[in-house]
C-alpha cells in the first residue's frame, strides 16, 4: 500500500548541532548528511508531478543529478559512521521514497499498423528492488534515537506503505494510546495513519473512526479534513453500488412465468390411495345430502 509519505515524511533539515557534531571525527560530516537530504527535498517537489506529466529534458537531467547525488551522499555517510541516526534516516528516505528516472520500452503501431517498441523515459518513485534496505535504515534510525518521536511514526509510515500493515499498525496504535512522550501532531499523524491502513483493508468504518478521532485532536487539521472528505466519496460510490444490486436483482425477469405454489404442488404429487381418500373427503358431505334428499323422496 502506498500512502504517498513523502507528504508525511519529516525532511530533516541542517540545524546548528550539526555543525558541533562534525567536529567529533567519530560523526559523519554534517554538511553531507545535510546535502543529501537538501537534495531530496528537493528531488521530492521535482519528481511528484512529474509521475502525472511528462518531464521536459532538463527537469528530467536535474532529477538524475539530484538522485543520484543525494543517495550517494546518504551512502557514504553511514559508511562514515554506520550508528548515526541521521544518517540511517537519510538513506532509508532516499532509498523508499526518491525520485528516480527509468528507461521503459512501450509499445506503440507505426502507420501501417506494425507493432513497435520504443524506449522511453519515465519517472518512478522508490527502490528498484528490495525496499528491505531502506525500511532496515529507518529501523536502525528509530533504534540510535529512540528520543526522536518523528523516526518512529516515519518508520511505521513506511512498514505500511510496503505491505507490512500489521507491524505498522501495531506500532501506531501504540503512539496513538501512550499517555506521554508524543507531540498532538504525531498522534494526529499515528490517527490519519490507522485510517489509511483501515481504508486499505476494506474497513471503511474503521477508517472513519480513526480519522475521527485524529479529528478530535484538531479538526482543522488539512490531511485529515481530506482523508475524511475521501470516505465519504468511498461511501457514497459503495452505497450506490448496493442500490444498484438491489435495483438489478428485482428486474431479473421471473421463471417462466410459474408460481412457486404451482411448482410445489406439481414436484409433490400423491399416490393413488391418497387421491382417492381425498376425493372421497371432498364428496362426502354432497353424498350426504343426497342421501337425506332420497330419504326424503322415499317417504
Amino acid at each position: 500500500m502506498k500512502s504517498s509519505l513523502a507528504g508525511l515524511l519529516l525532511i530533516l533539515c541542517a540545524c546548528a548541532s550539526w555543525g558541533a557534531q562534525a567536529a567529533d571525527p567519530a560523526q559523519p560530516d554534517a554538511a553531507l548528511v545535510a546535502q543529501s537530504m537538501a537534495d531530496f527535498d528537493r528531488n521530492v517537489a521535482l519528481g511528484a508531478p512529474l509521475t502525472i506529466r511528462p518531464g521536459t529534458p532538463a527537469e528530467l537531467d536535474q532529477l538524475r543529478i539530484l538522485s543520484q547525488r543525494g543517495l550517494d551522499a546518504a551512502r557514504k555517510a553511514v559508511e562514515q559512521r554506520s550508528d548515526s541516526a541521521e544518517a540511517q534516516y537519510a538513506l532509508g528516505s532516499w532509498i523508499l521514497y526518491g525520485y528516480r528516472v527509468v528507461q521503459v520500452d512501450r509499445l506503440s503501431f507505426d502507420p501501417q499498423g506494425r507493432v513497435m517498441t520504443l524506449t522511453a523515459q519515465e519517472v518512478i518513485q522508490g527502490p528498484s528492488g528490495s525496499p528491505e534496505e531502506g525500511l532496515s535504515a529507518l529501523k536502525r534510525s528509530v533504534e540510535l534515537a529512540p528520543e526522536n518521536k518523528d523516526y518512529l511514526v516515519d518508520y511505521a509510515a513506511a512498514l505500511a506503505d510496503y505491505d507490512r500493515a500489521t507491524e505498522a499498525t501495531g506500532i501506531l496504535k501504540g503512539i496513538w494510546n501512550a499517555a506521554e512522550g508524543y507531540s498532538r501532531d504525531q498522534k494526529l499523524r499515528a490517527g490519519l495513519l490507522l485510517s489509511v491502513i483501515s481504508e486499505g483493508s476494506g474497513d471503511l468504518q474503521g477508517a472513519r473512526e480513526w480519522i475521527y478521532m485524529a479529528l478530535s485532536l484538531d479538526p482543522l487539521a488539512g490531511e485529515a479534513v481530506e482523508q475524511l472528505r475521501y470516505l465519504d466519496r468511498l461511501q457514497v460510490a459503495e452505497n450506490q453500488a448496493a442500490i444498484e444490486s438491489v435495483r438489478e436483482f428485482y428486474e431479473q425477469p421471473s421463471l417462466e412465468g410459474v408460481p412457486e405454489e404451482e411448482e410445489a404442488f406439481e414436484a409433490e404429487p400423491q399416490s393413488g390411495a391418497e387421491e382417492s381418500a381425498a376425493e372421497a373427503e371432498d364428496w362426502s358431505e354432497f353424498d350426504t345430502g343426497n342421501e337425506e334428499g332420497v330419504e326424503e323422496g322415499n317417504l
